[in-house]
C-alpha cells in the first residue's frame, strides 16, 4: 500500500506547478479568496470568514478556499502554494478508497486493486493536480461511507460519519443533492438496524442537521441557486421566447 500511496502522491505533484500550465479561472478565484482570507480575514468582496463566496457570481462553497489557506501561507500565492492542497488530498482519497472496500470486503487483493486504479485513473489525476472542488467532496465523500460502514457494525461510529458528510456538502454544490439523497437511501435501506440503535441514530441526524443549519439563509437567499442558473440550458435567455 505504501508504494501505491508513493505513486499517487509523485503522479499529482510532479511538475504541478507547470502542469496544467497556468492557473484556471476557477483556481485563480479560489487563491485570490483565500489569500485574502488569510491576509484579512476578508474574501475579495469585503465579507468577514464568508460561509460562501460571491467570486465571479456563482457563489462557491466555502470548503476548497478555506483548505487552499494552509498551501499559500506555507508556498506562497503561486501555482504550487494552490494545488500542493489537492495533490495532498488527492492522494489521501486513494487510502480512504482502500479503507472503504477493505472495511466493505475484506479482501486485501481487491482494496490494493481498487487503489492503484485510483492512484492512476486520468480523471482523478487531472482533478487532483489542479484545485477543482469536485475532488475534494469526493475525498469527504469516501471517508463518509468508510465511518458510515463502520458504524453499521459499532453505532458510535454513526456519529463520526456525520462529521464528513456535513462538510462533504460545503465543498461542491452537487454535493449538496448527492449526500442528503444518499443518507436518506441508506435511512430506507437499514431502516431496522438504525430502528434497533435508533439513539445513536437521533443524535446523528442531529448533528448532520445542526451542521446543515449554517446554509439555510444562503439557499432562501437564492444565491445557492446562482451556479446552477449560470449552467443549466434552462437559464439560457436566448431560448426564451
Amino acid at each position: 500500500m505504501f508504494l501505491i500511496i508513493a505513486l499517487s502522491f509523485f503522479l499529482r505533484v510532479y511538475k504541478v506547478s507547470s502542469i496544467p500550465p497556468a492557473l484556471n479561472w476557477d483556481e485563480v478565484s479560489i487563491a485570490y479568496n483565500a489569500y485574502s482570507v488569510l491576509k484579512t480575514g476578508r474574501d475579495e468582496w469585503g465579507q468577514f470568514l464568508p460561509l460562501h463566496f460571491k467570486s465571479y457570481g456563482e457563489y462557491k462553497l466555502p470548503a476548497q478556499i478555506y483548505a487552499s489557506i494552509p498551501g499559500i501561507a506555507i508556498f506562497g500565492l503561486n501555482e504550487f502554494g494552490v494545488r500542493i492542497t489537492p495533490v495532498i488530498y488527492g492522494t489521501l482519497t486513494v487510502l480512504l478508497l482502500y479503507l472503504l472496500i477493505q472495511e466493505a470486503f475484506k479482501i486485501r487483493s481487491v482494496s490494493l486493486m481498487s487503489a492503484f486504479l485510483l492512484a492512476v485513473s486520468p480523471w482523478h489525476v487531472q482533478l487532483t493536480r489542479a484545485s477543482f472542488e469536485s475532488s475534494f467532496s469526493l475525498f469527504w465523500v469516501l471517508m463518509a461511507i468508510w465511518f458510515l460502514l463502520k458504524g453499521l457494525k459499532k453505532p458510535k461510529w454513526l456519529i463520526f460519519s456525520m462529521l464528513p458528510f456535513g462538510f462533504s456538502v460545503y465543498t461542491y454544490n452537487s454535493a449538496r443533492v448527492f449526500t442528503p439523497l444518499f443518507l436518506f437511501a441508506t435511512a430506507i435501506i437499514f431502516r431496522k438496524y438504525f430502528w434497533e440503535k435508533r439513539k445513536w441514530f437521533l443524535v446523528s441526524v442531529a448533528l448532520f442537521t445542526a451542521l446543515m443549519i449554517p446554509l439555510v439563509p444562503f439557499v432562501l437567499s437564492g444565491e445557492a441557486g446562482a451556479r446552477y442558473k449560470l449552467v443549466s440550458i434552462t437559464d439560457e435567455k436566448g431560448l426564451v421566447p
